[in-house]
């Protein structure tokens, strides 16, 4: 009771990244993607934790990965500004490049939604030979369907892959149904042979 001189702290809750980025990913949590983002601008230029500066250390990382800072716009963590701008090929580029993190990468993979098993995969392929072989983010807002991640082929490799679906003035569903049918497309791939040098 009574006046409050400034700041007060009232208490703390912590969990682990790992559990965070479940949260990000196999749900779609997007507040928590919000956060994210700035406990990443906290880590990398210090407390406070901002949008801003979470932002700035997203571009440092995909510079680092070989993605033309021209060619990106990020507006938030959760992807749902109609500000923000990539590409599939930049996307494909970061996946690639968590890939070759072979230190971390087993725990991001695991993080993704998995085709007919769970997150926002749960339901799409879960009786069809695509099931468990397609672990890959969702993301939706009004006009937009995306899909991105990994595609465990039927001839054991993986392969990276991105699809977005931009500006349809249609119910989504329907470009849901197309990344189906190119998902079960996918595993039929196979990487094309290294050239001989």
């Amino acid at each position: 009771p009574g006046a409050v001189g400034g700041p007060v702290f009232l208490g703390r809750t912590e969990r682990p990244l790992v559990a965070v980025l479940d949260r990000v990913n196999k749900i779609s949590d997007n507040i928590a993607a919000e956060n994210l983002l700035k406990i990443l601008g906290a880590e990398t230029a210090g407390p406070p934790g901002s949008a801003k500066t979470g932002l700035r250390a997203v571009a440092a990382y995909l510079g680092g990965a070989g993605i033309d800072s021209g060619s990106t716009i990020l507006a938030d963590g959760s992807g749902v500004s109609w500000y923000n701008a990539v590409t599939p090929g930049d996307i494909t580029m970061v996946l690639t490049d968590q890939y070759r993190r072979q230190g971390t990468f087993g725990r991001f993979l695991a993080s993704l939604p998995v085709a007919g098993m769970d997150g926002t995969l749960k339901n799409r392929h879960a009786s069809t030979d695509v099931r468990g072989r397609i672990s890959a983010k969702t993301g939706t807002i009004t006009g937009v369907s995306t899909l991105s991640g990994y595609a465990f082929t039927y001839s054991g490799e993986l392969l990276a892959f991105s699809m977005m679906f931009n500006h349809y003035p249609g119910d989504t569903d329907g470009l849901r149904a197309v990344q189906d049918s190119v998902m079960a497309e996918i595993l039929r791939l196979r990487a094309d042979p290294p050239a001989d040098k």
